[in-house]
């Protein structure tokens, strides 16, 4: 039997509401506002054409639909970056999970909200285990359990980004809107402020907190990464060394205990002090010590940033 667009959505809203979260449909239910929304999110959803015919069950057919739906919904629509929208095709997800599991298709719509259970303990397991891997996935096929990062050569705050993504703490739909327009003008404010710290608490910044360096009054000159405890942290476009120019302009270096600058474990005081010469003005570097300023350090516990979901 052929179904209208409009049976098409509400069937796969149903299929969020029922078998994978409510919380979810609700969302999509507060930017669908019309009948006419429905329905054009109803026809393109349609598996005609793609296979289904012979494949799969009845209830995989729905999941995939709603996956569909979750891609229309907040990948495709206006707040989003045109790059974001034009690079979402339909026709990919639908050919990509052809005879794939229900239960796959599920945790693939998870990724549209934020997971609940998320914990700093997971996030800092997999930023010191993942930190090597480049390998770009697009947004149709995309689970948490990927191993890419979604750039071959990311900056420090979008490794974070990509992390706190895999560890559950921000949405795919999060990742589409507000993590998308990360930039080191803004990464405070998207990231988190958290709170500030002296040099001597570095090593005590606990496991799975975000750690953030910066010039004094000027946060877009900055490092981020996440703390592994016991003064070690993982981070991405970590600078190897510097000219220490209050002691001789010797080189200093970062110590990495695995990988290095383009993804790397290391010592976050070495770090630091890599980044506090590096941050210095051309005063200082000039042999004008005395206007050193000074560098900010914060920690920032994922928990209770506000704007990720």
């Amino acid at each position: 039997m052929s179904r209208s667009n409009k049976q098409r959505y509400d069937g796969a809203l149903d299929y969020i509401k029922t078998k994978v979260s409510n919380d979810l449909a609700r969302v999509i239910q507060l930017k669908v506002t019309t009948t006419e929304m429905e329905k054009s999110i109803g026809g393109k959803i349609s598996l005609a054409s793609r296979g289904y015919s012979n494949a799969g069950t009845k209830q995989q057919h729905w999941a995939v639909r709603a996956l569909c739906m979750c891609q229309e919904v907040f990948l495709k629509n206006a707040d989003v970056d045109k790059f974001v929208r034009e690079s979402v095709d339909l026709k990919t997800t639908k050919d990509h999970y052809l005879n794939k599991a229900e239960d796959l298709l599920k945790k693939a719509i998870k990724c549209y909200e934020a997971d609940s259970t998320a914990t700093i303990q997971e996030l800092a397991g997999i930023a010191g285990n993942e930190m090597l891997t480049t390998e770009n996935t697009p947004y149709e096929k995309s689970l948490r359990t990927d191993k890419g990062m979604g750039t071959s050569s990311p900056v420090c705050f979008h490794a974070v980004r990509c992390w706190l993504y895999k560890a559950g703490f921000v949405s795919l739909r999060w990742m589409a809107t507000t993590g998308y327009s990360l930039t080191a003008n803004n990464c405070n404010e998207i990231l988190g402020q958290g709170e500030v710290i002296g040099p001597d608490q570095i090593d005590r910044i606990p496991v799975g907190y975000l750690f953030n360096f910066h010039a004094q009054g000027d946060q877009s000159v900055t490092h981020w990464g996440i703390s592994l405890g016991a003064g070690l942290a993982a981070g991405s476009n970590t600078t190897a060394g510097e000219l220490d120019y209050r002691n001789g302009k010797k080189t200093i270096f970062t110590d990495f205990k695995k990988g290095g600058s383009t993804y790397g474990v290391f010592d976050l005081t070495s770090a630091y002090n890599v980044c506090s010469n590096k941050y210095q003005l051309g005063a200082v570097k000039s042999g004008k010590t005395e206007q050193w300023r000074d560098i900010v350090i914060r920690q920032i516990n994922p928990r209770l940033v506000t704007s990720y979901c």
